[in-house]
């Protein structure tokens, strides 16, 4: 779970370095990865704070 959530914030960050490059360099296709990449990263951690959800609540 820890590398999971290590991963999606990895993937934001590259998508803020990239985002940051196009500020600079119009890249092509460069707005369509980083929405893909986003959208990992957001279902990405809905699975990790559903995972953690499940193991800190009490029954």
């Amino acid at each position: 779970m820890i590398g999971l959530l290590a991963l999606s914030m990895l993937l934001f960050s590259i998508t803020r370095i990239m985002d940051i490059i196009d500020m600079v360099i119009d890249l092509p296709m460069n707005d369509t990865i980083i929405a893909a990449v986003i959208w990992s990263v957001s279902i990405i951690l809905a699975i990790i704070f559903h995972r953690m959800s499940r193991i800190t609540s009490p029954d």
